[in-house]
């Protein structure tokens, strides 16, 4: 069974937050992060076999989706023509993860759709309006702005970052807030939230 996961939902996101450069960057950390074993995939698991497994190649695909989704949004301020560029993008998603399933799983391409994409499709298209709608707000609120970015360098050149060069500054600044912001909302949107609907659903 291929569970519930909002970490598309997260890489919309922080694609409108960071650009298609570094929101690929920090899927890719957590990528990296999972595949050493800390638990930050569905279901609390971690590890290499994750990747291995029969879904692994949606965890993959997402590389493809970020990467795909974001140039769009970068290069497109037409809202109907990035949502256009996320459907592109997780079709893509899609098409890694169907073909390591029939291969992993031994399904056919037919069956894999059934169970892999089709009900997933409306729930999909859902995260992406609403990563959409919520674009002006992560703009407005968007960390990485030029002001907050040049007074917490001032701070943390006066303490860790004093003997740093600026554009390395620049760039690790960046990866930690696209660290820390798919990471927060992985965690806690994909896994927590998600097992939690579960359970309650159960009853």
């Amino acid at each position: 069974m291929v569970p519930i996961s909002f970490t598309n939902l997260a890489i919309y996101l922080s694609l409108y937050l960071l650009g298609w450069k570094r929101g690929t960057i920090s899927y890719l950390v957590y990528l990296l992060i999972g595949l050493v074993g800390v638990p930050v995939f569905s279901g609390f698991t971690g590890g290499i076999g994750k990747l291995a497994g029969p879904t692994g190649g949606y965890i993959i695909g997402f590389i493809a989706m970020a990467v795909i989704a974001g140039l769009v949004i970068d290069k497109c301020h037409n809202r109907w023509l990035q949502l256009l560029g996320m459907i592109v993008g997780t079709a893509v998603c899609y098409a890694f993860g169907t073909a390591w399933f029939c291969i992993s799983a031994s399904y056919t391409v037919g069956a894999a759709l059934t169970v892999c994409v089709i009900p997933f499709i409306p729930a999909d298209l859902i995260k992406m309006v609403i990563a959409m709608l919520l674009r002006p707000e992560i703009k407005k609120k968007n960390p990485l702005k030029k002001n907050f970015r040049k007074k917490f360098k001032l701070k943390c050149c006066s303490f860790v970052f004093v003997f740093v060069r600026r554009n390395d500054l620049d760039s690790v600044i960046d990866h930690f807030f696209g660290f820390f912001y798919i990471l927060i909302m992985v965690l806690c949107a994909c896994q927590i939230f998600k097992d939690q609907l579960i359970s309650h659903l159960k009853f």
